[in-house]
């Protein structure tokens, strides 16, 4: 679980998998549960579940998941399919797209910003493609 130093805020009660302070990273990670970053990461990042950015974690990402939480520095496209909480510590340079947004005073947002009612938790499988009615034009006699 996650906690903010100026407020209680918690993602999810348990973190699946964790990619730690010292580590650095690069390529693809999807994950069914819920993911931690508190090192450096490059790449992509997809969890079905909470994906947490940790204080001092530098990511450089395309981010998906239910619902994501930055309190480090993420440079990229941040896709949450609920909330998307921005602590006082957090920055964010890049574009998001999120049901819900939270931005704690203090935090850093350089980027566009689209809320939307129900973000897609992948974007690969949340669109379909519709054909609009196209009606010929009205003779005119």
């Amino acid at each position: 679980m996650y906690w903010s130093k100026k407020q209680n805020i918690s993602v999810n009660e348990k973190v699946d998998s964790l990619l730690g302070k010292n580590a650095h990273c690069e390529g693809t990670i999807e994950t069914e549960g819920t993911f931690r970053v508190d090192g450096q990461f490059k790449g992509t990042l997809r969890a079905k579940g909470d994906l947490i950015v940790g204080e001092g974690a530098r990511v450089e990402a395309e981010i998906e998941g239910r619902n994501v939480l930055i309190a480090g520095e993420v440079r990229g496209r941040v896709t949450a399919a609920g909330k998307l909480e921005l602590t006082a510590t957090g920055k964010l340079y890049g574009e998001l797209e999120a049901a819900r947004l939270l931005v704690e005073e203090g935090a850093i947002f350089q980027g566009n910003c689209k809320t939307v009612e129900d973000a897609p938790a992948s974007r690969a499988d949340s669109f379909v493609l519709t054909q609009p009615e196209i009606k010929a034009p009205s003779e005119t006699a």
